[in-house]
Protein backbone atom coordinates (compact mmCIF):
# COMPACT_ATOMS: atom_id res chain seq x y z
CA UNK A 1 0.00 0.00 0.00
CA UNK A 2 1.33 3.33 -0.91
CA UNK A 3 1.79 5.77 2.06
CA UNK A 4 1.33 9.34 1.47
CA UNK A 5 3.99 12.49 2.90
CA UNK A 6 2.72 15.37 4.80
CA UNK A 7 4.32 17.16 1.40
CA UNK A 8 1.90 15.47 -0.82
CA UNK A 9 -1.17 15.13 1.56
CA UNK A 10 -1.93 18.41 3.77
CA UNK A 11 -4.24 17.10 6.26
CA UNK A 12 -5.92 19.95 8.68
CA UNK A 13 -5.31 19.99 12.49
CA UNK A 14 -9.11 18.54 12.79
CA UNK A 15 -8.67 15.79 10.35
CA UNK A 16 -10.22 17.63 7.33
CA UNK A 17 -8.76 17.72 3.50
CA UNK A 18 -7.09 21.19 3.08
CA UNK A 19 -9.27 23.22 1.00
CA UNK A 20 -12.57 21.45 1.20
CA UNK A 21 -12.09 21.59 5.33
CA UNK A 22 -14.29 18.03 5.05
CA UNK A 23 -13.68 15.22 6.67
CA UNK A 24 -13.93 11.72 5.00
CA UNK A 25 -16.88 10.79 6.98
CA UNK A 26 -18.48 14.19 5.56
CA UNK A 27 -18.61 12.95 2.03
CA UNK A 28 -21.21 11.07 0.17
CA UNK A 29 -21.09 8.02 -2.04
CA UNK A 30 -23.09 10.17 -4.42
CA UNK A 31 -21.61 13.66 -5.18
CA UNK A 32 -23.15 16.73 -7.13
CA UNK A 33 -20.50 19.22 -8.46
CA UNK A 34 -22.06 23.02 -8.96
CA UNK A 35 -19.46 26.16 -9.95
CA UNK A 36 -21.06 29.10 -7.64
CA UNK A 37 -20.97 27.91 -4.03
CA UNK A 38 -24.95 29.76 -4.10
CA UNK A 39 -26.16 27.04 -5.52
CA UNK A 40 -24.90 24.59 -3.34
CA UNK A 41 -27.78 25.63 -0.90
CA UNK A 42 -30.69 25.82 -3.94
CA UNK A 43 -29.35 21.31 -4.35
CA UNK A 44 -29.70 21.11 -0.92
CA UNK A 45 -33.28 23.17 -0.25
CA UNK A 46 -34.08 19.78 -2.41
CA UNK A 47 -32.47 17.76 0.38
CA UNK A 48 -35.38 15.37 2.40
CA UNK A 49 -36.27 17.89 5.57
CA UNK A 50 -33.86 17.42 8.49
CA UNK A 51 -31.89 15.51 6.60
CA UNK A 52 -28.59 17.55 6.47
CA UNK A 53 -25.57 16.41 8.27
CA UNK A 54 -22.60 18.39 7.07
CA UNK A 55 -22.47 22.17 5.89
CA UNK A 56 -19.19 23.31 5.67
CA UNK A 57 -17.54 26.36 3.53
CA UNK A 58 -13.85 27.54 3.31
CA UNK A 59 -13.82 30.03 0.76
CA UNK A 60 -15.30 29.46 -2.71
CA UNK A 61 -15.93 25.53 -1.71
CA UNK A 62 -19.00 24.85 0.12
CA UNK A 63 -20.07 21.66 0.98
CA UNK A 64 -23.26 20.17 2.32
CA UNK A 65 -24.15 16.56 3.02
CA UNK A 66 -27.48 15.62 3.44
CA UNK A 67 -30.35 12.76 2.00
CA UNK A 68 -32.67 13.20 -1.08
CA UNK A 69 -35.30 10.42 -1.39
CA UNK A 70 -33.35 8.62 1.41
CA UNK A 71 -30.13 8.35 -0.70
CA UNK A 72 -27.68 10.07 1.22
CA UNK A 73 -25.29 13.04 -1.28
CA UNK A 74 -22.75 15.72 -1.01
CA UNK A 75 -23.04 18.89 -3.26
CA UNK A 76 -19.73 20.65 -3.44
CA UNK A 77 -18.78 23.75 -5.16
CA UNK A 78 -15.59 23.97 -7.28
CA UNK A 79 -15.72 27.93 -7.62
CA UNK A 80 -14.19 29.33 -11.21
CA UNK A 81 -11.72 27.58 -13.26
CA UNK A 82 -10.08 24.44 -14.05
CA UNK A 83 -7.48 24.50 -11.18
CA UNK A 84 -9.97 24.89 -8.90
CA UNK A 85 -11.82 21.72 -10.70
CA UNK A 86 -8.38 20.06 -9.92
CA UNK A 87 -8.38 21.25 -6.43
CA UNK A 88 -11.73 19.18 -5.83
CA UNK A 89 -11.35 16.77 -8.17
CA UNK A 90 -8.02 15.96 -6.19
CA UNK A 91 -9.50 16.24 -2.68
CA UNK A 92 -12.44 14.25 -3.06
CA UNK A 93 -10.15 11.05 -4.13
CA UNK A 94 -8.21 11.51 -1.40
CA UNK A 95 -11.14 11.95 1.15
CA UNK A 96 -12.51 8.44 -0.74
CA UNK A 97 -9.25 6.59 -1.52
CA UNK A 98 -6.70 7.39 1.65
CA UNK A 99 -7.19 6.26 5.28
CA UNK A 100 -6.65 9.77 6.35
CA UNK A 101 -5.69 8.59 9.95
CA UNK A 102 -2.44 6.27 8.42
CA UNK A 103 -2.23 8.01 5.47
CA UNK A 104 -2.26 5.00 3.77
CA UNK A 105 -4.23 4.10 -0.03
CA UNK A 106 -7.43 2.17 0.56
CA UNK A 107 -7.41 -1.22 -1.02
CA UNK A 108 -10.82 -0.58 -3.12
CA UNK A 109 -11.34 2.74 -4.86
CA UNK A 110 -14.71 3.66 -5.14
CA UNK A 111 -14.53 7.27 -6.65
CA UNK A 112 -11.18 6.64 -8.79
CA UNK A 113 -12.82 5.50 -12.32
CA UNK A 114 -15.79 8.00 -12.39
CA UNK A 115 -13.53 10.96 -11.58
CA UNK A 116 -11.03 9.80 -14.25
CA UNK A 117 -13.86 9.63 -16.68
CA UNK A 118 -14.69 13.33 -15.14
CA UNK A 119 -11.17 14.71 -15.43
CA UNK A 120 -10.99 13.64 -18.99
CA UNK A 121 -14.10 15.45 -19.75
CA UNK A 122 -13.20 18.46 -18.49
CA UNK A 123 -9.46 18.66 -19.90
CA UNK A 124 -11.08 17.90 -23.14
CA UNK A 125 -13.52 20.70 -22.73
CA UNK A 126 -10.02 22.82 -21.53
CA UNK A 127 -8.72 21.81 -24.60
CA UNK A 128 -11.38 22.90 -27.11
CA UNK A 129 -12.05 26.23 -25.17
CA UNK A 130 -8.70 27.09 -25.86
CA UNK A 131 -8.51 26.20 -29.19
CA UNK A 132 -11.15 28.20 -30.13
CA UNK A 133 -9.39 30.92 -28.16
CA UNK A 134 -6.50 30.64 -29.79
CA UNK A 135 -8.36 30.53 -33.24
CA UNK A 136 -10.22 33.74 -32.55
CA UNK A 137 -7.26 35.58 -31.24
CA UNK A 138 -5.31 34.52 -34.60
CA UNK A 139 -8.30 35.74 -36.54
CA UNK A 140 -8.67 39.09 -34.98
CA UNK A 141 -4.83 39.50 -34.85
CA UNK A 142 -5.07 38.84 -38.51
CA UNK A 143 -7.77 41.35 -39.23
CA UNK A 144 -5.87 43.96 -37.39
CA UNK A 145 -2.95 43.48 -39.32
CA UNK A 146 -4.78 44.00 -42.59
CA UNK A 147 -6.81 46.74 -41.14
CA UNK A 148 -6.17 50.19 -42.76
CA UNK A 149 -4.93 52.47 -40.78
CA UNK A 150 -8.12 54.80 -40.44
CA UNK A 151 -9.89 51.51 -39.40
CA UNK A 152 -7.92 50.41 -36.84
CA UNK A 153 -7.88 53.80 -35.42
CA UNK A 154 -11.75 53.89 -35.33
CA UNK A 155 -11.64 50.06 -34.08
CA UNK A 156 -9.97 51.29 -30.91
CA UNK A 157 -12.21 53.96 -30.28
CA UNK A 158 -15.49 52.44 -30.44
Amino acid sequence: MKTFPASQLIINGDGSAFHLHLKPEFLADKIILVGDQDRVNIVASFFDEGSIECDVQSREFHTITGKYKGKRISCISTGIGTDNCDIVMNEIDSLANIDYNTREEKAFHWVRSSLVRSLSALTACWLSITTATKSLTSALRKHWLTSSDTRRKRLCHT
